[in-house]
């Protein structure tokens, strides 16, 4: 379970590294004064990407955080395939805002093209998903 768990930290940073000539992080502070090391703009998703990786416990925290929050569009996720090339494989960390406010998160792995993205367990351990709004 710890190779998986590295493996995926690091595909994950593999892939991170390859946007080079991102811009440093801007420190924007999370709720609870969370903070990381490390982020990349997605500027064609109008978001930003942040995560710390912690060397001893082989685990990754990550962060998908919106710039600007369109009142249509109340969802947004963001995936990986650490096995292959395309969607399906893919491992996604979902949330979206519900009708009363709340934010809801989950993890749905992504099995085929015609994906609803229900909640499902992916190919790595995932612990402490949560979503938060924050208004600008």
């Amino acid at each position: 379970m710890a190779s998986k768990c590295f493996s995926f930290a690091f595909l994950l940073l593999f892939f991170l590294c390859t946007f080079a000539a991102a811009e440093p992080c801007d420190n924007h502070r999370f709720r609870g004064g969370k903070t990381f090391a490390s982020c990349i703009d997605l500027p064609s998703l109008n978001c930003s990407l942040h995560w710390n990786f912690h060397s001893l416990t082989q685990t990754v925290d990550v962060a998908l955080r919106r710039n600007s929050v369109d009142q249509k569009t109340r969802w947004m996720s963001w995936a990986i395939n650490p096995h292959s090339k395309g969607m399906v494989g893919s491992q996604a960390l979902v949330a979206f805002q519900k009708d009363d406010g709340t934010m809801v998160a989950y993890t749905s792995p992504i099995t085929s093209y015609a994906t609803q993205l229900q909640k499902g367990d992916l190919s790595f351990p995932v612990n402490g998903v949560s979503s938060i709004l924050e208004s600008t």
